[in-house]
């Protein structure tokens, strides 16, 4: 027993260290798995965490600088300063330089809309809110938003106004703009009493000259402005003035059916519009309907008293036999407009039926004066052919007498003066100019231009963008598209 003991202890022992050896290796395994699933675990909370990462550095990373961005925008890099743009606005939503870079580069991109909704935002105790109005307005020109447009420039205006000799450029700009859209409109009236306006400050002061003749001397060609005023129209069909402007187009055209029906929808909008029963008078009596226009006479005597009211009373007058009437009325015309050549047409022509064959020569002689004077300046102004504005020349001392001849010619003494001041800007000593303006101011008359002259077609461009009158020499400030320096643009 104690021999088999003995011999049972090798035995033990060896399933000891059996038993030891691989109580070892477990405690081993157990001992390398925690950094192995900490490890795993650090690799799929990072897996998690990177999408978060990544969110919130686009979203909390600092945007580029403005003057990279405006960078970016003078080499037209639109997109990209777009990018940077917005990731800063979402920083300063309110700063003024930054709203008005992004309505550049969104007018490049021909993102109007956003153009004008980013205009809007430029604070209005910001320095750059006049400018930002002036761009405004003429995004929403080229978007065909006409009523909204002269809204915007109006106000821009008044704040130029009220900005001192720092607001002269920008009063001059948006005062342009409305020109053209008046001029668009048909208004010339008022386009042309803010001609008058721009003219004391203007450095260019012939420009503003040669706008006058362009908007007196002749309509725009109803092509070149029908589509502009219906596109204002179906953006906005309460526009009254853009719709009274697309029937007196249509009249022009001979359309006389679609001008007397998109007259009659002014009337529904304002019943009792002056402007708009002349137009529907003008299109009743070429149509000669004598018994609507009787009608339309009896109702609203006093809002037709317009030198052009009263022609078409009068040729209306003429037409169904009142001659007494009829003269008293074409009377009143041409002494309330005496440049308008047809008034003195239909006069010559009511004198002959009335009283013979002598006495309407006079008029007859004036309609056949006011008609070539015009139509001469009318040939003039078509000579402006489209150039660099950089590299327009004003018209010589000599085309500036011929020019104030015929304006005295027609009647208009003040913008004759302005041409013989002009000649005398540019050749004090001209003795023909200074002898012309000594005539005019103790007269009132200039000797007549000489019969079929016509000036020299050197002078400014095409009229850019309305065809109607030059843009003043500005600073770039006041444009809206991608071709302006981005410093000058945007400060």
């Amino acid at each position: 027993m104690h021999e088999r003991s003995q011999d049972n202890k090798p035995v033990e022992s060896e399933r000891q260290r059996a038993g030891t050896a691989s109580c070892a290796q477990a405690q081993r395994r157990r001992v390398s798995r925690p950094p192995l699933l900490a490890l795993l675990a650090a690799v799929s909370i990072a897996l998690l965490l990177l999408p978060v990462g990544v969110m919130l550095w686009v979203l909390f990373r600092p945007p580029p600088s403005l003057d990279l961005i405006r960078l970016w925008a003078d080499y037209q890099l639109w997109d990209r300063a777009d990018s940077g743009l917005r990731r800063y606005l979402r920083r300063r939503p309110e700063q003024a330089e930054a709203l008005m870079l992004a309505a550049r580069v969104a007018a490049a991109k021909g993102e109007l809309e956003r153009c004008v909704r980013l205009l809007a935002r430029v604070p209005s105790s910001s320095p750059l809110k006049c400018a930002a109005l002036v761009r405004q307005g003429q995004a929403l020109r080229r978007i065909g938003y006409g009523r909204r447009a002269e809204e915007v420039l109006r106000q821009a205006v008044r704040i130029a106004d009220q900005m001192g000799p720092a607001g002269i450029d920008m009063g001059q700009t948006a005062r342009g703009e409305l020109v053209s859209l008046l001029r668009l409109e048909n208004r010339i009236d008022e386009a042309t009493e803010l001609l008058w306006q721009m003219y004391p400050s203007h450095r260019a002061k012939w420009r503003l000259l040669i706008a006058f003749l362009r908007i007196r001397s002749g309509p725009i060609q109803p092509d070149m402005a029908l589509g502009r005023l219906e596109r204002c129209v179906e953006l906005d069909p309460s526009d009254l003035d853009a719709r009274r402007a697309v029937a007196e187009y249509l009249i022009v055209a001979g359309e006389l059916d679609r001008a007397e029906a998109e007259v009659r929808n002014c009337l529904q909008l304002s019943p009792d519009d002056p402007a708009s029963l002349e137009v529907l008078l003008d299109c009743l009596v070429r149509r000669r309907k004598w018994h609507e226009v009787a009608k339309l006479v009896q109702g609203h005597t006093d809002a037709l008293a317009s030198a052009k009211a009263l022609r078409s009373v009068g040729e209306w007058l003429m037409e169904t036999g009142r001659l007494a009437e009829a003269e008293e009325r074409l009377g009143k015309s041409a002494e309330l407009d005496p440049t308008e050549p047809q008034t003195f047409f239909l006069l010559g022509r009511l004198i002959r039926r009335f009283r013979g064959r002598e006495e309407p020569r006079r008029y007859m002689n004036r309609f056949k004066l006011l008609s070539e004077q015009r139509e001469i300046l009318q040939r003039y102004c078509r000579t402006l052919v489209i150039t660099d504005p950089r590299e327009w020349q004003p018209p010589s001392p000599e085309q500036c007498l011929d020019l104030a001849q015929r304006c005295a010619a027609i009647g208009w003494k003040k913008v004759a003066r302005e041409w013989l001041r002009e000649s005398l800007r540019q050749q004090p000593d001209y003795q023909p100019a200074l002898q012309a303006l000594a005539e005019l101011d103790r007269t009132g008359t200039l000797r007549p231009p000489l019969a079929k002259r016509v000036p020299d077609s050197h002078g400014p461009a095409e009229l850019p963008r309305s065809a109607t009158m030059p843009t003043p020499s500005l600073p770039a400030a006041t444009a809206i598209d991608d071709r302006l320096p981005g410093k000058q643009a945007d400060r």
